[in-house]
C-alpha cells in the first residue's frame, strides 16, 4: 500500500515529509508489479487507490494489462466496466487486452457484450479489436456470429484482413 509518511532523520534530528502518492505513483507501481509477474498484486494496488485520485486511461490500461497477463478475463472486464461507469473512456488497447483474455477463456458471449460496452463508452473498435473478438468466436465455433461481425466491420468501415477471414472461417 502506498502512503505518504514522514521519516525520521535521526542524524540531523529532523523529520522529512514524503509527498502523497498520486495517479502516476500508482500507475508506476501497477506496471512494475505486472512486469515482475505479480499481476494479482498489481490489480490489488489498483483497487487500493484512494477514491479521490482520478482513475485515468493510463492507470486503467495498466490494471487491465495486469489482469489480462494473468488470464483473468473476469477481472479485466470488471476493471473496464468500472472505468466506463466512472466516466473514463479506456483505450482501445485496454479493451483489446481484455478480448484476448476472453478468447483464451473461451468466452464468446462475454466478448460480444464487452464489444457493445466498448461502443457505448465512445471508444471506437479497430481491426485488432475485431480480430480479437473474432478469435473469441472462433474458439467457441460461433460461425454465425463471426459472419455477422464481418458484416458489422464493413458497416463501421473497418476493413477485414486475412486474419479476420481466417478466424471467421475457423469458427
Amino acid at each position: 500500500r502506498l502512503n505518504a509518511s514522514s521519516t525520521d532523520d535521526s542524524e540531523h534530528g529532523s523529520k522529512t515529509n514524503l509527498p502523497a502518492p498520486n495517479v502516476f505513483t500508482y500507475t508506476s507501481a501497477v506496471v512494475a508489479l505486472a512486469e515482475a509477474g505479480k499481476w494479482r498484486d498489481a490489480v490489488r494496488t489498483f483497487d487500493a487507490m484512494p477514491k479521490h485520485l482520478e482513475r485515468n486511461e493510463a492507470i486503467v490500461n495498466a490494471a487491465v494489462s495486469a489482469a489480462s497477463y494473468g488470464k483473468d478475463w473476469r477481472c479485466a472486464v470488471r476493471l473496464l466496466d468500472e472505468a466506463v461507469t466512472g466516466g473514463t473512456v479506456p483505450r482501445a488497447s485496454s479493451f483489446n487486452m481484455a478480448f484476448k483474455a476472453l478468447a483464451e477463456g473461451r468466452q464468446p458471449a462475454a466478448a460480444l457484450a464487452l464489444l457493445r460496452r466498448m461502443r457505448q463508452s465512445g471508444c471506437r473498435p479497430n481491426l485488432l479489436t475485431m480480430n480479437a473478438v473474432l478469435r473469441a468466436l472462433e474458439t467457441a465455433g460461433r460461425w454465425r456470429q463471426a459472419a455477422k461481425l464481418l458484416r458489422e466491420m464493413q458497416v463501421e468501415k473497418i476493413k477485414p484482413n486475412l486474419i479476420s477471414y481466417n478466424l471467421a472461417v475457423g469458427a
